[in-house]
């Protein structure tokens, strides 16, 4: 069963903010704290176009602005990598403004664009601010106001942008297994041969559309298409922003997730009850008594959670199963040791947390699948 859980371009405009372009204004655009940021455009977005910057990502820093982080680049680019950046509302129209990070007193430049957000796509022109007659925050945006279908307001044409999905895969069988989402000649995501019991890492991917799934056990050559009871292939939808998991389940049956990703710096976790049987309890935490960064309960065979922020630290994995005493919990041990194996989340890595049975036997699994590139 499928499973859903869960105008200048922005690329030009932050390379020519990298390169000192003169279009800035020593005010911002708003009045800093207290517009609340655009969720939507938390996440990575890619250009096609032969610009400097191809890649950007836009990171919540707090609740009224984001960290904005300069991922792929030409050879012809130099500067800063960071930003910080705000959301405020003029009329109708949207804007973006952003300021290097670490600027401050009279270094601080502003750098404005009119962006337009769908679900998964993004426009936007960079606004000529260059008025050395602007003198305060309030000037600056009537001038925008007054100046939006004047011909010098906008310095370049409008630019479209897409925003990243992730997708990854877990075998939770108990030999070799492969997996294709989309068609031989144009796959979107491929993984071959990948052990029992383990994952692949997040692959980033701006193809966004309908896909058929394709699977098969390593040792075979024939793919199978996924199919629902009545013989009709699933649709295993794409969407930017979200977090895609194929899952090889132990009884033979395949699963799609698409996952919500909280936002913000800190690791992230999505738990996965991998086994035939419900699990009363899953969590993360200093012990099993204490301090619980993430929980959860009640969870069914095959069930998954989105992706949630705990914070940075070392914690310990327990799970408890269905019809088992409080007492008799289980854990994630230390080597050699028998105790609770205190296990480092970093800032910025994803995880999965899963529980799996072998000849009736329950184990727990983590894995670091934060994208390799």
């Amino acid at each position: 069963m499928l499973n859903k859980m869960l105008n200048f371009s922005i690329m030009v405009a932050l390379s020519i903010v990298l390169l000192g372009c003169p279009s800035a204004a020593k005010y911002p655009l708003g009045d800093l704290g207290t517009v609340p940021i655009e969720k939507n455009l938390l996440g990575i977005w890619e250009t096609s176009d032969d610009y400097d910057v191809q890649k950007v990502e836009f990171i919540e820093n707090d609740p009224y602005s984001y960290f904005i982080k300069i991922l792929t680049y030409n050879d012809d680019y130099f500067g800063d990598t960071y930003y910080i950046g705000y959301i405020t509302n003029i009329g109708a129209n949207k804007y973006l403004y952003a300021r290097p990070l670490g600027s401050s007193g009279d270094e601080v430049n502003y750098y404005c664009f009119n962006i337009n957000l769908t679900k998964n796509t993004m426009t936007s022109r960079e606004v000529n601010v260059a008025d050395t007659t602007i003198s305060s925050t309030e000037e600056l945006r009537e001038y925008c106001a007054t100046h939006y279908y004047t011909d010098d307001y906008f310095l370049s044409s409008i630019t479209l942008w897409i925003k990243d999905a992730k997708i990854f895969f877990v075998n939770l069988r108990d030999e070799p297994f492969d997996v294709r989402l989309g068609e031989p000649y144009r796959p979107v995501f491929t993984m071959t041969n990948l052990p029992p019991h383990e994952t692949s890492h997040l692959l980033n991917t701006t193809d966004l559309e309908d896909n058929f799934l394709y699977y098969k056990p390593s040792s075979e050559t024939e793919w199978m298409r996924w199919k629902n009871e009545e013989n009709i292939p699933y649709q295993c939808s794409v969407e930017g922003g979200k977090i895609h998991a194929i899952i090889a389940q132990q009884n033979g049956e395949m699963s799609y997730y698409i996952l919500d990703d909280d936002s913000g710096f800190n690791p992230k976790i999505s738990m996965l009850n991998g086994t035939e049987k419900k699990l009363k309890v899953m969590k993360i935490g200093e012990s099993w008594e204490f301090n619980s960064v993430a929980f959860i309960d009640d969870f069914g065979p095959h069930e998954m959670t989105n992706f949630k922020a705990i914070p940075t630290g070392n914690y310990g994995l327990f799970w408890l199963l269905q019809d088992a005493r409080e007492s008799g919990y289980y854990f994630l041990t230390q080597e050699g040791t028998g105790n609770v194996k205190q296990v480092p989340f970093e800032a910025g890595r994803y995880y999965i947390y899963f529980i799996f049975s072998e000849n009736n036997i329950f184990h727990a699994s983590l894995y670091d699948i934060t994208s390799l590139w």
